[in-house]
């Protein structure tokens, strides 16, 4: 209610615009070194024995999600999984976002206001990619990565 609020209560569409739970899965399984898998024994708070749990994170509490500490061991011992969790997610959602601001442009002839729930690691890339919009489609091939409309949920109302 408050994001709608904030968007001053109008006719609304939810759309899904990140990476879904088996690509994210499929991509790091095929991004990883052999180093890397030998090190996801020595993180245990990373995994919890499989690979299709790698990231704590994305189950986690706020406090560990927001420990730069263990951030930075996921970047510097994983950084496979980091690319996809982290550099690969947040250009896919940049892109997919600027094609629903493309989308409203054409259509409504006015600046959209678009509301995007994310989390809080990927503000800071979201908010460069967005501010210099032509850079996206350039990390989308480095990572080799098919920019897709994004899934429309549903479309609200609010009054």
């Amino acid at each position: 209610m408050g994001g709608s609020d904030a968007l001053g209560c109008v006719d609304a569409n939810i759309w899904l615009i990140g990476m879904d739970e088996p690509e994210k899965r499929w991509r790091s399984r095929t991004l990883m070194t052999v180093q890397e898998r030998k090190n996801l024994r020595l993180l245990p708070w990373i995994s919890r024995g499989s690979i299709d749990d790698p990231v704590l994170w994305e189950r986690g509490p706020k406090n560990i999600v927001l420990d730069r500490k263990r951030m930075e061991q996921l970047r510097t011992h994983l950084p496979s999984i980091w690319r996809v969790l982290m550099d690969e997610r947040s250009a896919l959602m940049a892109g997919r976002l600027a094609w629903i601001a493309t989308q409203r442009i054409r259509r409504d002839q006015r600046e959209p206001k678009i509301m995007a729930p994310v989390g809080a690691a990927h503000v800071e890339g979201l908010r460069g990619l967005l501010a210099e919009p032509h850079f996206i489609a350039t990390k989308l091939m480095g990572y080799d990565l098919e920019l897709t409309p994004p899934d429309a949920v549903c479309s609200i109302k609010v009054s």
